[in-house]
């Protein structure tokens, strides 16, 4: 029950778990303080990591399910050392931005 307890909201995992994130994020919403985004493909055991935008998280869903509960708080795009920064942030928000605008 404690205010300082929060969550870090990663679609990611929650979608290799079978979980929906939107649904998870409805579930949790008072208690995300922070979001770190990364993409995979296939499925567990047997997956991937990606960019955003690059695997089979439906982002543009997520976001936008971000978005409808009030979420504020930081987003950060999620790169492993076998990624390279540039294009891990250029893809990303390339993936992302669009979903983040006022009108979502």
């Amino acid at each position: 029950g404690s205010p300082s307890f929060g969550i870090n909201f990663d679609p990611c995992y929650l979608q290799l778990l079978g979980l929906d994130p939107v649904a998870v994020a409805q579930q949790w919403q008072e208690r995300i303080v922070h979001a770190h985004l990364k993409d995979h493909v296939g499925s567990y055991p047997e997956y991937e990591h990606k960019i955003p935008g690059q695997g089979d998280v439906d982002y543009p869903r997520v976001v936008q399910g971000l978005n409808q509960i009030g979420f504020e708080e930081a987003i950060a795009i999620e790169t492993f050392t076998s990624m390279d920064f540039v294009e891990a942030c250029e893809v990303g928000y390339a993936a992302l931005a669009p979903s983040m605008t006022e009108s979502s």
